[in-house]
C-alpha cells in the first residue's frame, strides 16, 4: 500500500445539541479515519483578590459569594495573607457513550465504504478539583478525549466533503471533513527540528502511531513515499 506522505485528511467537526463535541477528523492510513471527540471540558473556577484578608482557614471549604455567578459557592483560602479566594472547579454533566461510540455497525457509509471496526484510545485532556458533596475534603474529576479509528471496508479516494454519520447512541452529529494528503497534517507523522527553514534540502520526520486493538498488535504498516 503506497500513500504520499502518509496521506492525512482533516475537518472540523460539528458539535451536539449537548456538550459533547467532535474535534478534529483526520486519516491514520489510507482506510482507517480517526475522529477525535471532547467530552465537556472542565470549566475553571475563578481567582479573585479581595480588599482585605478573609477570616476564613486554610485547607477548608467555605462558602462565599461567588462574583462570577452572584451566587454562594465553595471556595478555599489562598495567598500568604489570605486576600485571595479559589473557588471550586465545574466538574462535566456529560461524558461520550464510548460502548455506542465502537459499534461499527451503527455508522454510516463514508465515501462508498462501510465501517468495518472501530479502534479506540482514550486519554485525559482537562482536569479539575471542587467540594466534595459526600464529606471528602476535595473531589478531582477531568474531561477525556476519545480518538475513534474507523476501519473501512477499502482506502478512501481523495476529495469530499466526505460526512461521518455516528450511532445514535453518542448523541453526535454528522461531520464532514475532505480527504487532501498535500495540505492537510498527517496524525502518523511526528516531525523533527531537521529541515523547517524554506531552504533546507532535507526535512526529517517519521512514523508514529499506536492503534489499540489493530491486528498488526497496534502498529500501521504503512509504505510512505516523498513524491
Amino acid at each position: 500500500m503506497q500513500m504520499a506522505s502518509a496521506a492525512c485528511g482533516r475537518g472540523l467537526a460539528a458539535t451536539t445539541s449537548g456538550a459533547i463535541a467532535v474535534h478534529e477528523i483526520t486519516m491514520a492510513a489510507p482506510d482507517i479515519v480517526c475522529v477525535e471527540v471532547r467530552d465537556q471540558p472542565v470549566i475553571k473556577g475563578a481567582l479573585v483578590t479581595l480588599t482585605a484578608p478573609d477570616s476564613g482557614p486554610f485547607n477548608t471549604w467555605l462558602s462565599r459569594m461567588n462574583p462570577a455567578t452572584g451566587r454562594s459557592d465553595r471556595c478555599m483560602v489562598v495567598g500568604p495573607r489570605k486576600t485571595n479566594l479559589r473557588f471550586q472547579d465545574l466538574q462535566p454533566t456529560e461524558y461520550l457513550n464510548r460502548s455506542a461510540a465502537t459499534t461499527a455497525a451503527g455508522y454510516g457509509a463514508i465515501g462508498g465504504n462501510t465501517v468495518t471496526a472501530v479502534y479506540h484510545k482514550t486519554m485525559q485532556y482537562s482536569a479539575g478539583e471542587g467540594f466534595g458533596a459526600s464529606g471528602g475534603l476535595t473531589v478531582k474529576f477531568g474531561s477525556m478525549k476519545h480518538f475513534l479509528f474507523l476501519k473501512l471496508s477499502g482506502p478512501l479516494r481523495q476529495g469530499g466533503p466526505y460526512t461521518v454519520s455516528f450511532p445514535p447512541g453518542t448523541r453526535l452529529t454528522s461531520a464532514s471533513f475532505t480527504f487532501d494528503d498535500r495540505t492537510i497534517r498527517a496524525i502518523a507523522i511526528r516531525g523533527t527540528q531537521v529541515g523547517h527553514r524554506p531552504g533546507d534540502v532535507n526535512k526529517l520526520a517519521y512514523l508514529a502511531l499506536w492503534v489499540p486493538a489493530l491486528p498488526t498488535r497496534g502498529r500501521l504498516i504503512l509504505l510512505a513515499t516523498t513524491a
